[in-house]
């Protein structure tokens, strides 16, 4: 079992030095100290329990459901090839030896009910602390199997009993009826500030604390709250909800309202004409037109005799939209790449095992593959687009990406009158005409990767949007969306519709768009699998040994993650981001993951397009 909860837990009490290399418990060992005295009224909430002045306050609840569900989602071992590092997982054996239980029985009695982690501040550090709700019983066994000794040092604070490690430097642990505190070594003075609450409030009784915590839903399954400054607060939270999982943010901040104050911001978007092709879309709806707020000297000599703040800003308009679309037929971003065989490794063919150091898959000799074994790989197309208030600078636009574009030829990868060079071709469109730049071979001649050698740049005007993307094909069909002759991107719909599934606790009455993401995981988990193949055939040239291939490295890591992040995808339909302003200026954000067997929600509207 490899959920994230569990080494969350792991990395805590790694850092401690709570699992160190210890040896297994006898069977029925004694309690070397009595059980910590049963406390009198137990509080259900952690808040209950730290003081007012804690500044960060994370809780989970349900985490053993929790942990399940991140199973079933395959995300458990998504995040234990991104983020578990081998002390952890030695931490976590370490702490099943000790206690005699497998992963999920320490998991689900230790850390299954509820999680908290409360950070509070010191003169010169800060102390982190975990408060885990435990059965009683549970409590005794701590004690006896993982020989806990009474600490000299720390008088019992609000019914807790405190404990250390037999070895030195080891974490400090806490014990009352129903609740169980780790912390870090060294930290006992803030220990007993922070559960001390003589000169204040608890942090469920504090006003700041009240007023934010009644915008997160009580069937939330992860609650934060960060408050490190008097005008600084921000909540998060994770609400689950008919296979459908959102994060929702909150938060407001000087630094944040001067922010949100420079920024012009719509009250309703618009979209350009993206065609059905298209799975993924970033949207920025905001601009800053105050020249005073760039810094552009450097741009301003290509720009010459124009510049940025005179010339281009005020013919500028939000938003600016980034987006991935599938290639679609005859595409030239369905380009054919050798296929070496997928030889692999087998007993049929094995490795060459004389060879120290393998060579590069450039290096290495590949035999010439048949016409029948060639392979497409088929490249995403890839481009953003923006609005333009004056039509005009487009005809500018053209021509400073025509001058960098051929600029590019005065400097050329070697010296040999056969290297490629970039060609800017101008082809017509009825209302209009575009540029087509091919590119290929000068990239793949620079980067001696020929699956760069069908590369386009195609750049150009439609209607009030201005288009640089990779697919020619692509651009006709926004063309095409934007004549009315080709249906637009349902993506499109789903972004004016930012209430679809759960609803949020405190809703604001106004929203202005900030940021607007939609992707669907489907075409992405596909894209993903190719280049994984892709990588399965180059490995396989280069004539690596496979215990070459699993050694540790950011490379090998990354694949790994790959292919496990290829079958969380499948478990998902999508995934929304919003960040929007209401009109206090406070800071509102949410990501929301929808199940692939989830129900579709209605879109509200249809998309807003703008000619």
């Amino acid at each position: 079992m490899r959920s994230s909860l569990v080494y969350l837990v792991a990395l805590l009490a790694g850092s401690t030095g709570w699992a160190q290399t210890l040896p297994s418990p006898p069977a029925a060992a004694p309690a070397p100290n009595a059980a910590p005295a049963a406390a009198g009224d137990e509080p259900d909430d952690a808040a209950q329990l730290v003081s007012s002045r804690t500044q960060v306050f994370i809780q989970v609840s349900r985490a053993a459901h929790w942990r399940q569900a991140l199973e079933r989602l395959r995300a458990d071992t998504l995040t234990h090839d991104l983020l578990v590092s081998p002390r952890m997982d030695n931490s976590w054996v370490q702490l099943q030896t000790m206690l005699n239980l497998t992963g999920d029985e320490l998991f689900d009695r230790m850390f299954g009910r509820q999680v908290a982690v409360a950070v509070y501040p010191g003169s010169t550090d800060h102390l982190v602390a975990m408060f885990c709700r435990i059965d009683p019983s549970d409590g005794r066994m701590l004690v006896e199997r993982a020989q806990l000794q009474r600490s000299q040092r720390l008088a019992p604070v609000q019914g807790f009993t405190f404990y250390r490690t037999v070895e030195r430097g080891g974490a400090r642990v806490g014990l009352r009826s129903s609740w169980m505190i780790v912390s870090q070594p060294r930290r006992g003075g803030l220990i007993a500030q922070l559960l001390d609450k003589t000169e204040g409030q608890s942090l469920a009784e504090d006003p700041v604390y009240r007023q934010w915590q009644a915008h997160m839903p009580h069937d939330a399954a992860i609650r934060a709250f960060v408050h490190r400054e008097p005008d600084q607060v921000h909540i998060a939270w994770v609400h689950c909800l008919e296979r459908t999982v959102t994060i929702h943010y909150r938060g407001q901040a000087p630094a944040l309202t001067a922010w949100l104050c420079k920024w012009d911001i719509p009250d309703q978007p618009v979209h350009p004409p993206l065609p059905a092709s298209v799975y993924a879309v970033a949207e920025l709806h905001a601009i800053d037109h105050d020249p005073s707020h760039y810094q552009t000297d450097a741009l301003d000599q290509f720009l010459a005799p124009k510049n940025f703040r005179q010339d281009v800003l005020p013919r500028l308009d939000s938003p600016l939209v980034f987006f991935s679309a599938a290639p679609g037929p005859g595409s030239s971003n369905s380009v054919a790449e050798e296929d070496h065989g997928r030889q692999g490794i087998s007993e049929a063919n094995p490795p060459d095992a004389s060879a120290e150091n393998p060579a590069s898959p450039e290096e290495h000799p590949a035999s010439a593959p048949a016409e029948d074994n060639v392979q497409p790989l088929h490249v995403p197309v890839l481009g953003f687009c923006f609005r333009l208030r004056d039509r005009s600078l487009a005809d500018d636009l053209d021509r400073w990406i025509t001058t960098g574009l051929l600029a590019v030829n005065l400097n050329p990868n070697n010296d040999e009158s056969t290297a490629p060079v970039i060609t800017v071709q101008t082809r017509n469109r009825p209302d209009g005409f575009y540029r087509l730049a091919d590119i290929g071979h000068v990239l793949a001649d620079r980067t001696g990767k020929q699956v760069f050698q069908h590369a386009e740049l195609v750049f150009g005007r439609i209607r009030q949007w201005y288009f640089i993307c990779s697919s020619e094909t692509f651009f006709n069909q926004c063309d095409q969306v934007a004549a009315g002759t080709q249906t637009i991107s349902p993506l499109l719909a789903g972004m004016d519709n930012p209430d679809d599934g759960p609803a949020d606790a405190a809703a604001p009455a106004t929203r202005r768009p900030l940021v607007s993401v939609v992707v669907q995981t489907t075409p992405v988990a596909a894209q993903l699998r190719q280049w994984l193949e892709h990588e399965e055939r180059r490995i396989a040239v280069t004539g690596y040994e496979m215990d070459q291939l699993l050694r540790p490295s950011p490379y090998t890591r990354w694949v790994r993650a790959s292919a496990n992040l290829c079958g969380t995808l499948d478990q998902c339909r999508g995934l929304s981001m919003r960040l929007w302003a209401d009109e206090q200026n406070i800071l509102h954000g949410r990501i929301r993951f929808i199940a692939a067997d989830a129900t579709a929600p209605t879109p509200a509207c249809a998309a807003t397009t703008q000619p």
